[in-house]
C-alpha cells in the first residue's frame, strides 16, 4: 500500500510541477500534507465524502480531456477511428509470443507483462491482496451496514471499473492520435508528462482548472 500510494502521489506531483514549476520534492510534500490533514481531522467520514466528490471530478475531467482531444484531431472522431484501424492502437488483448507449448512459451507468460495470461495471473493475486488483506480497502467495507452491503460494494466496484478503464484508455488513444496527425510545437515531454502537457496547452481555461483538480483528486 505504501508503494502504491507513493506512485499515485508522485504522479499527482508531476502534474503540480508541470503547472507551477515547483521542485518535485516540495510538490510531493504539499500533496501528502494536504491529503493527510483532512484524513486526520475528519477520519473515515472525511475520506468517504472527499472520495465521492473527487471521484465525480475525476470522471468529468477525463471526459473533458477526451472531448477536447477528439476536437483537436484533424477530421474529428472519424479520423480517430481511421487512425485506430490503421495503426491497430485499440488492441487491448495480447497473447504472448510463441507458437508451441515449450519452455520459451511458458517463460513468455511471465516475461511479457501486458499479455492476457500474465494480466489474469497478476490480477488474481493483486485482487486477493487489495480486496482481502489491504486495510485501505477493508476500512471502507467496515463502514457498510452489513456484510451483504460490503459484498455488493465490492461487486459494483469491479463492474464500474470496466467502463472507467475504457474511458482512460480512450483518453490516451485520442491524445496519441491528435499528436500523430497534428504534431505539437510545444513538445510532448516524457511518458509521465504527456497528460499534464496536453492539458496545459490544449484545454480551455475553465476546463483546465477542472482537469488539474481531477488529476489531484485521483491522487488524494
Amino acid at each position: 500500500r505504501i508503494l502504491a500510494s507513493g506512485v499515485r502521489l508522485y504522479i499527482a506531483s508531476i502534474a503540480v510541477v508541470t503547472v507551477t514549476g515547483l521542485p518535485i520534492e516540495l510538490a510531493v510534500l504539499v500533496c501528502a500534507l494536504f491529503a493527510g490533514a483532512y484524513s486526520l481531522i475528519g477520519g473515515i467520514r472525511s475520506v468517504i465524502a472527499t472520495d465521492s466528490i473527487q471521484g465525480f471530478i475525476f470522471i468529468v475531467a477525463a471526459i473533458s480531456v477526451l472531448w477536447v482531444a477528439i476536437d483537436r484531431i484533424p477530421g474529428g472522431v472519424h479520423a480517430l477511428f481511421d487512425w485506430i484501424e490503421t495503426t491497430d492502437s485499440a488492441k487491448i488483448l495480447f497473447w504472448p509470443e510463441g507458437s508451441s507449448v515449450d519452455r520459451g512459451f511458458f517463460w513468455s507468460l511471465l516475461a511479457e507483462s501486458r499479455s492476457l495470461p500474465a494480466a489474469l495471473i497478476g490480477g488474481f493475486f493483486l485482487t486477493l491482496a487489495t480486496h482481502g488483506t489491504d486495510h485501505d480497502m477493508v476500512q471502507r467495507l467496515l463502514t457498510c451496514r452489513d456484510g451483504n452491503s460490503a459484498g455488493r460494494a465490492l461487486v459494483v466496484s469491479g463492474v464500474v471499473n470496466l467502463p472507467l478503464t475504457a474511458l482512460f484508455l480512450a483518453v490516451g488513444t485520442a491524445i496519441t492520435c491528435c499528436w500523430a496527425l497534428a504534431p505539437p510545437s510545444y513538445g510532448t515531454g516524457n511518458g509521465d508528462e504527456i497528460l499534464p502537457i496536453f492539458v496545459m496547452h490544449e484545454m480551455p481555461p475553465g476546463l483546465l482548472g477542472l482537469v488539474l483538480a481531477g488529476i489531484l483528486a485521483a491522487a488524494m
